[in-house]
This record gives C-alpha cells, sequence and structure tokens, in this order.
C-alpha cells in the first residue's frame, strides 16, 4: 500500500514552506561573512587593567567587553586592507551612555596579540599610532587566555 498525501497535507506543507523561507533566507543574510582579520579575531581575549582582567569576547561581528566593572558591546567592522594601519571601528549598543556613538580605531594581529588603540565613542578623529593619549584615546594589548 503507497501513502498518499492529501490535500490538506500539501496545502501545510506549502504554507509551512512559504512561511519559512524568509525566515531562513533572513537568518542567513543577518550574518556576516567571516572571513579574513575579522575571522581570526573571533574568541575570547583578556587584557590587564589596574591589575583587573579585563575580558574580551568576539562572536561573529559583536564584540563584548568587560573593562573597569562596565560591559560593552558593540557591532564591530574592520579594514584588513587599509593602510598605513588596519582600522577597526566600534558601533556601541551598550552601556546606554554610549548607546548609537562609534568609537574609531587602528589595529594589528600579530600571533596571539590583538593590539587596539580606539578613540573615545563619538570623536570623530581616528587615531594614528598605537599609543594612549589623555581624553583622546585608549591602547589595549589583548592576549589569548
Amino acid at each position: 500500500m503507497v501513502a498518499t498525501p492529501t490535500r490538506r497535507g500539501w496545502l501545510g506543507a506549502l504554507v509551512l514552506v512559504l512561511i519559512g523561507t524568509p525566515t531562513v533566507a533572513a537568518l542567513a543574510f543577518d550574518e556576516p561573512e567571516l572571513k579574513g582579520d575579522l575571522k581570526a579575531i573571533q574568541g575570547e581575549w583578556q587584557f590587564q587593567t589596574e591589575g583587573q582582567p579585563s575580558k574580551w569576547s568576539m562572536k561573529a561581528d559583536v564584540m563584548t567587553s568587560e573593562i573597569g566593572g562596565i560591559t560593552y558591546v558593540s557591532k564591530v567592522t574592520v579594514d584588513d586592507a587599509a593602510k598605513p594601519n588596519k582600522t577597526i571601528d566600534f558601533k556601541l549598543t551598550e552601556p546606554g551612555e554610549y548607546a548609537g556613538q562609534t568609537a574609531l580605531g587602528i589595529y594589528k594581529l600579530e600571533n596571539n596579540t590583538l593590539t587596539i588603540c580606539v578613540a573615545r565613542p563619538g570623536n570623530p578623529d581616528r587615531p594614528t599610532q598605537f599609543e594612549a593619549v589623555e581624553d583622546v584615546s585608549l591602547l589595549f594589548e589583548l592576549k589569548r587566555p
């Protein structure tokens, strides 16, 4: 005996395909393509600040960092072809006082060390050297745990 689908069964399957397809397509387009340095910086990083460990975590294009007891969350874009320094931008989503602001930076990735020099959020000038400048830029030397 061969099972034949009922009309209701076919309609249900068609509705499921039609409803599910845009959702699956939308999910596929929301994920950034991980390649180059964006792929290389994925995972966990650590930094010592004022004797306290600072944890950074990169997943897809979202960086979560804990610095001085404050959690920062940002969408990250990198340009690993930029010259003279590769660029990294952090569009902050948390904490609230910085939400919507972008912190422009430069970076270098050498073995298991990620060095980032980033301007204060909202500062329109990108750093040009790897140095901390009071009230202007911050320097982080992150290491793999």
